[in-house]
């Protein structure tokens, strides 16, 4: 749980990658790029919706090696 490991997320299709961290408080790394280390084996990745239906496609690499992907379906609101 307390290793670190740097992860690098990659977004495709519907959604825009916001920002990407670990909530430690003692780093430095900024918010804004798409890579992160982990802190207590944790990382979090914001994800806003576009402006038109369909899918995201995430993809998360740690240190390089193992990959995990995620498709999110985004849906148009009805109002």
């Amino acid at each position: 749980m307390h290793a670190k490991h740097t992860l690098k997320v990659e977004l495709a299709g519907a959604g825009i990658l916001e920002a990407v961290g670990s909530a430690n408080p003692c780093s430095e790394e900024r918010y804004d790029t798409p890579e992160s280390e982990t802190f207590d084996g944790c990382c979090m990745a914001v994800i806003r919706a576009g402006e038109a239906a369909g899918e995201i496609h995430l993809t998360v690499t740690a240190d390089d090696s193992v990959q995990k992907q995620l498709t999110i379906l985004i849906q148009e609101a009805e109002c």
